[in-house]
C-alpha cells in the first residue's frame, strides 16, 4: 500500500493582491479608515508602556545582580558588588523612581480615561 500524495494546490498560496498596494488605513474603497487609526495619546501611552516595561526589565535584572553579588561577597567571589554600589545613585534609583512614578501615572491616566468614557446611569 502506497501513502497517499499530498496534492499541490495555487489556491494555498494565493494573495490578494490588490491588498499589497493599499496603506494598512485604507479600507476596499481606498478611503482612510479613521477607526483604525491611533490617536496621539494612544501613541504616547503605548510608547510610555513600552517604557516602563524595558524599565522594569532594567530593575529587574540589577536586583537579580545585588543577589547575586551579595552571594558572591558571601562565599568571597568577586562579583561586581561595588560595582552595583557604585551605580546605584546614578542608574538603579532614577530607574526605580521612573518605574514608581510612571506606573503611577500610567494607572492614573486610565482610570482618569475609564472615569470620562462611562456612560451615564
Amino acid at each position: 500500500m502506497t501513502a497517499p500524495r499530498a496534492v499541490f494546490s495555487w489556491a494555498v498560496l494565493a494573495v490578494d493582491w490588490g491588498a499589497v498596494g493599499r496603506s494598512r488605513w485604507q479600507n476596499d474603497d481606498g478611503a482612510i479608515d479613521r477607526e483604525d487609526e491611533r490617536t496621539v495619546k494612544d501613541r504616547i501611552l503605548g510608547w510610555i508602556d513600552t517604557l516602563l516595561i524595558v524599565d522594569f526589565f532594567v530593575v529587574l535584572l540589577s536586583l537579580l545582580w545585588l543577589a547575586i553579588a551579595v552571594v558572591g561577597r558571601a562565599v568571597e567571589v568577586p562579583l561586581g558588588l561595588d560595582w552595583w554600589y557604585a551605580l546605584w545613585e546614578p542608574v538603579f534609583t532614577p530607574a526605580l523612581g521612573l518605574l514608581m512614578g510612571g506606573a503611577l501615572l500610567s494607572g492614573l491616566s486610565r482610570w482618569i480615561a475609564r472615569k470620562l468614557n462611562r456612560p451615564t446611569d
